[in-house]
């Protein structure tokens, strides 16, 4: 019985994302209120309030099991200069975006929540500082323009790839970004030399 229930809250919970995300092409989730989901996706506000008590308490919950995700990405891969390991950590990134393609489109688009983009800058600028920790770059002459330029660039390409039509395999997309992040670090390290690295403040 217990199981039942728990497949029937899961189906509901994916209804209501699911009609959140068409909602969020035609308005902003501002704008979105609960009325207009519940009859997007056909069921009962009663229904919907046994689980959220207004839009917002949905769109904190879907963003903060996103943002868990990603923080258990990082427990599952510590940084290192590996660029083997650096690769899969991408990897299981781009697989939990394509598992949540639907409603992280709505939430990074221009009607989303630009607060939620703001937690998804801070994670990736975490681990690209942890990156550059590691060791994988020694030698920068301002190593915080070659970390604020993975950060952007990090952030584009994901954005891009949620939104294209004709989106890689998330292990093509690993590789790729990878191939970004390690070929920017080592050319600027090559580049440049400084003389205490430990010392450059990010």
């Amino acid at each position: 019985m217990a199981e039942r229930t728990d497949r029937r809250v899961r189906k509901t919970k994916a209804a209501l994302r699911h009609g959140l995300a068409v909602l969020t092409k035609k308005k902003s989730i501002k704008e979105i209120t609960v009325k207009e989901l519940v009859e997007e996706v056909d069921i009962n506000r009663s229904t919907f309030y046994l689980h959220y008590t207004d839009i917002y308490s949905m769109v904190a919950e879907l963003e903060s099991e996103l943002l868990e995700e990603f923080k258990n990405a990082i427990d599952l891969y510590p940084p290192t200069n590996s660029e083997e390991e650096m690769c899969r950590f991408f990897e299981h990134i781009y697989n939990i975006l394509n598992d949540n393609r639907e409603i992280c489109v709505a939430l990074v688009s221009e009607n989303g929540d630009i607060s939620f983009i703001r937690q998804v800058e801070t994670f990736v600028s975490e681990r690209i500082k942890k990156i550059f920790e590691s060791g994988m770059v020694k030698n920068v002459y301002d190593v915080r323009y070659v970390f604020d330029f993975c950060i952007s660039g990090g952030m584009g390409l994901f954005k891009h790839w949620l939104t294209d039509e004709n989106a890689l395999e998330p292990a093509h997309m690993a590789k790729i970004t990878t191939n970004m992040v390690v070929g920017t670090l080592k050319s600027f390290d090559n580049n440049f030399q400084v003389s205490d690295y430990s010392k450059i403040k990010l």
